[in-house]
This record gives structure tokens, sequence and C-alpha cells, in this order.
């Protein structure tokens, strides 16, 4: 379902044209390894919801680079990466800005890093329908 509430945006975006240091040296396509470090300690920290430019995230999203762009839940997609989580704002704020952590190596690389806190805001459903093969419900 659609919910709202309080938590952090972050946004991630290629270095500046002039600190990339070869075609696919610092790019986020290539080095896509770090979204789903984000996800997953935006997840560890207790986020409740988790959208990735509009696309809900899910145990059935996936994030695969095809050419030069990403697949998010089908979605084809190019930096910037907005990624919204929805939670306990100092706990998803703290997770994402300890030392050595995922951003503080983006940041290391000259990579473009923006987190801010937000009082409230939406993140969409999952608009995509998914059939079990193996799972069936239970009486």
């Amino acid at each position: 379902t659609d919910v709202k509430g309080p938590g952090v945006v972050v946004v991630l975006d290629n270095p500046p044209l002039e600190n990339q240091f070869g075609e696919y040296t610092n790019n986020l396509i290539y080095n896509y390894e770090y979204i789903l470090l984000v996800i997953s300690n935006l997840n560890a920290a207790g986020a409740e919801a988790i959208s990735i430019n509009g696309q809900r995230h899910t145990n059935y999203t996936e994030i695969v680079p095809v050419g030069s762009h990403l697949n998010i839940n089908g979605v084809s997609m190019i930096p910037p990466i907005e990624i919204k989580a929805i939670g306990n704002t100092q706990t998803l704020e703290s997770v994402l800005n300890f030392k050595g952590g995922a951003i503080w190596e983006m940041k290391n690389l000259n990579f473009q890093v923006d987190i801010r806190l937000v009082e409230e805001m939406e993140i969409q459903r999952q608009i995509k329908t998914f059939e079990f093969r193996y799972a069936q419900p239970y009486e």
C-alpha cells in the first residue's frame, strides 16, 4: 500500500566530469554495488519502506546493470538515483553516515551524495504483482 512518514532521502550521482578518471571508473552504473549497500544498510537500520526513483523496493526488487543504465523492477534508470526510506530518521541517518561505510567511501571517490532528513514523505505502493509458483496459502 501507499505509505507516508518520516525518513531520509538519499540522492546518488556520478562525480563531476572533471573527477571521472575513465569511462567506467567512477560511474554509478558500473559501481551499482554502492546502491545495493545503501539499501542493505537502510534495511538493517529498520527502514519500513524504501523506494528507488519512485520504484518501491521489496524483497523481489532486482537491481541489474544493463548497458549504460540500471534496471530496477524492470524499469530503466540512469543517475541520479533517489532513494527514499521511511523510518526513524536518527537511526537511518547514522547508518548512512558512519565512517568507512558505503556513503563515506562514495564521497572519497568523488561521487555526489546528498542526504536529507524529511519529516513526512510518501512512498507509493508496488504496482507489479507477483504470482507465487511454490508458496501456496493454507487455512
